[in-house]
């Protein structure tokens, strides 16, 4: 009998410690940093925070024939990029597509340390846009595409040469 008791008081203890620990986790309905900002928590629980979008330059500094080939059937561009350092980021991300839509962007490179980059971005086809952009990884996340698909560049074939324009 007095085992019975014993078991009884021990579980009678641990649910009023736990349903105590339940109802305070419940009532917090936000958390904050060090710094007494007010973080947001997602359905899934996880904290999130908007992440800045990194402002990226690009520049074309070497056009190679591809394989040889004349170059009028495409070139291998060597493009160079930088953008602004992001506070808290961990590594950045570097991205490309050929639409401002961005349903199918493309990482080019994944975990770069510092705010440059290079790429051999091979082009075939004549008046080609490509849209790149850099994303921001922190402990929150990833910054998200930036609404203007991020810097554009084209590729014109025009009178036996390449044109590049920027935009």
């Amino acid at each position: 009998m007095k085992k019975y008791y014993l078991v009884l008081i021990i579980i009678l203890f641990c649910n009023t410690i736990f349903s105590n620990c339940n109802n305070t986790l419940k009532n917090d309905s936000h958390i904050i940093d060090s710094e007494e900002t007010e973080i947001d928590s997602d359905e899934s629980g996880i904290d999130s925070k908007e992440i800045e979008v990194p402002k990226i330059s690009a520049w074309v500094y070497q056009q190679l024939p591809i394989y040889g080939q004349d170059i009028s059937r495409g070139i291998q561009a060597l493009i160079a990029f930088n953008w602004n350092e992001i506070e808290d980021a961990n590594y950045y991300k570097l991205y490309r597509n050929t639409s401002i839509a961005g349903s199918s962007d493309t990482l080019l490179r994944t975990e770069i340390i510092g705010i440059k980059s290079n790429i051999n971005q091979p082009v075939y086809n004549r008046n080609t846009v490509y849209y790149y952009w850099v994303s921001a990884v922190t402990e929150y996340g990833e910054s998200k595409r930036p609404p203007n698909g991020g810097i554009k560049i084209r590729f014109d074939y025009l009178n036996g040469k390449w044109n590049i324009t920027y935009y």
